[in-house]
């Protein structure tokens, strides 16, 4: 599932696309000028925004404006990094200098009109696999190895030896990681098996759960909590050794970036983006943080409906309820 804006003057060219990302469980948002685009773009990045992991982009906009205007202005207003591996154009044009324009800027692929669904998604479907390889990946990685610069931490784990290990593997295993990737430039195919080797490789090390038991005692947990953190440590390893990074994050800053109020679905509760796809939800409670579920964005409509029907669980101190977890 990913979040789309759709940026077209064309109310019903842009209602087929919507029905079609629909159909196949994307979400999406509507921009028909400039002025709008841009307004949009800045609000997903706010606070209690929905960041777009796809912008499908026209090139010919109401009011004498283009689609590199776009750029151009989101480029100041939110750096020139936000536009990298984000954008599809869109174009009645068959000049190919044009779409080199784009493809410059960071646009990850470009479609003709008139768009037929099977082009649609064709183009779609390798624009999210793209942005995935050059920005969800190196997103993971880099949450993973902050960690790292927190060594102090482990003395407090009994296993402490075991898991300093862990660590020195991690760093060991993302510094060829950096190898390779520079060694494969822009070969889309040696990025995608640099990350598939280098995760494997932290899957099978030697780490331990209790490794992020330092970055949880500023809080207060739930057992629905714990029971997420067991299945990501065992299934998306990587992303237990990111959210250690995003916990010390928040325990030293609870008002820290990307955090959203659910007061519509999930009345008290709150949702913080760890990374591109990953979303923890803590409530406050006596001037403490509760963490409640952690998962990806697709188990959102599910932790949501868990959260209201449940309220989240009881909060418990992490040495109250860990050893009678595992």
């Amino acid at each position: 599932m990913a979040h789309f804006l759709l940026v077209e003057d064309r109310f019903d060219i842009c209602e087929i696309w919507r029905n079609w990302l629909l159909e196949e469980g994307h979400t999406c948002q509507w921009a028909n000028t400039y002025e709008d685009a841009i307004q949009k773009i800045w609000l997903s990045e706010q606070n209690d925004g929905e960041p777009f992991d796809m912008i499908l982009l026209d090139h010919e906009l109401d009011g004498g404006f283009f689609g590199i205007n776009v750029l151009e202005e989101i480029s100041e207003e939110l750096g020139q990094d936000y536009k990298e591996h984000r954008f599809v154009v869109i174009t009645a044009s068959h000049d190919m200098g044009l779409v080199s324009i784009y493809s410059q800027r960071g646009a990850l692929g470009y479609l003709i009109k008139p768009i037929s669904r099977e082009s649609f998604f064709a183009t779609i479907i390798n624009a999210l696999e793209r942005r995935r390889i050059y920005v969800e990946n190196k997103e993971d990685w880099e949450a993973a190895v902050r960690v790292l610069e927190d060594l102090e931490l482990l003395p407090k784990i009994e296993q402490m030896q075991r898991d300093l290990e862990a660590f020195q593997a991690l760093k060991k295993t993302h510094n060829k990681l950096l190898e390779d990737l520079k060694k494969a430039g822009g070969n889309e195919a040696k990025i995608r098996e640099s990350y598939a080797y280098a995760y494997q490789a932290i899957t099978n090390n030697t780490a331990t759960i209790e490794s992020i038991i330092p970055c949880l005692q500023p809080f207060f947990i739930t057992k629905s909590f714990w029971e997420d953190i067991k299945y990501t440590f065992d299934h998306e390893r990587l992303k237990f050794y990111g959210l250690q990074s995003y916990l010390l994050r928040i325990g030293n800053d609870p008002n820290a970036y990307r955090i959203k109020h659910l007061s519509g679905d999930a009345p008290g509760h709150y949702e913080y983006r760890t990374g591109i796809t990953h979303r923890l939800y803590f409530r406050r409670q006596d001037g403490h943080i509760v963490l409640e579920r952690f998962g990806h964005k697709s188990k959102q409509r599910e932790i949501l409906h868990f959260l209201h029907e449940t309220g989240g669980g009881k909060a418990h101190k992490i040495r109250e309820i860990a050893s009678k977890l595992k």
